[in-house]
């Protein structure tokens, strides 16, 4: 019998044992078999989540959990989305947060359906196959340090994770970057629109009262503006949230509750909708 995930569950799961492999050849198969089950559910996420995200841990058929450090998952996810381009390029799937800010408008954070078909388990005793391709060889993450910390150098000067001056005087992080299309940038810039609708997924489950948040224009990056965030309200879903008071924030005022629902679906997937809910993120500008 040959390793296959068979569901994914959280990281620390006691129902389950963890992966201990006898043999770097056992290894490998098992990792095979997770970069197999990546590639065909078009899964996408980083190290950060694999650990702490209660679905994002493969099950394997011999019914053991496989579980890495955040590095490891970086190289395994860069390998499973044929993505090695360099020795650094693990450090794109460390975190959820670095996947979003890619420039990459087609990458974005997709989780597993939480479950595990215990069906499927083998029964004890069974004997695995171990077949690895002829000249085989594992996407590793073992870089050059010097490109690491000019990868690192890149990352805060292009995400703008520095401090700037309040209006009080105080300093506040930048602590996320957001796109907007024309129509949209132009409601925050001139005040029509104070309320950004959004996933309420792991990256915007960061946000808290008083943090910076840089819109830039879709097309035009050098087109930016700052904000604070005045107020968060998540929502079940997108539905809930434009029947809500907030509707008419939001810059969707010229279309009902329901056309807006519609238009978000442009954007995210009703699984996602239906995982995470919807999050209304009220905001001032600051700088322009």
């Amino acid at each position: 019998m040959k390793y296959e995930v068979i569901g994914w569950t959280s990281y620390d799961d006691p129902d389950y044992a963890t992966f201990e492999e006898k043999s770097p050849e056992e290894y490998l198969a098992a990792r095979l078999a997770v970069i197999e089950d990546v590639r065909q559910k078009g899964y996408s996420f980083g190290g950060d989540s694999h650990q702490n995200v209660a679905f994002c841990t493969p099950v394997l058929n011999d019914g053991r959990k496989f579980c890495c450090s955040m590095r490891e998952w970086g190289a395994l996810m860069a390998e499973a989305l044929r993505e090695p381009k360099d020795d650094i390029s693990y450090m794109i799937w460390y975190m959820d947060i670095e996947i979003e800010y890619d420039d990459n408008d087609d990458r974005r954070v997709v989780y597993p359906t939480e479950g595990v078909d215990r069906s499927k388990i083998a029964p004890k005793g069974t004997t695995f196959e171990i077949v690895i391709p002829t000249g085989y060889e594992p996407y590793t993450c073992s870089p050059d340090p010097q490109k690491v910390l000019d990868f690192v150098e890149r990352f805060v000067e292009e995400e703008n994770i520095r401090l700037m001056p309040s209006e009080e005087g105080a300093e506040h992080p930048i602590v996320m970057e957001m796109k907007l299309n024309d129509e949209a940038f132009k409601q925050v810039y001139s005040g029509k629109k104070t309320v950004e609708v959004r996933l309420n997924d792991k990256k915007r489950q960061q946000l808290s009262v008083g943090d910076i948040i840089q819109f830039l224009h879709k097309d035009d990056p050098s087109r930016h503006m700052r904000t604070e965030v005045v107020g968060l309200y998540p929502f079940p879903g997108f539905y809930e949230l434009f029947s809500s008071e907030l509707f008419d924030k939001t810059g969707f005022s010229d279309c009902t509750p329901e056309e807006a629902t519609e238009r978000m679906y442009a954007y995210y997937k009703k699984s996602d909708e239906e995982a995470f809910g919807a999050l209304a993120i009220e905001i001032k500008v600051l700088t322009k």
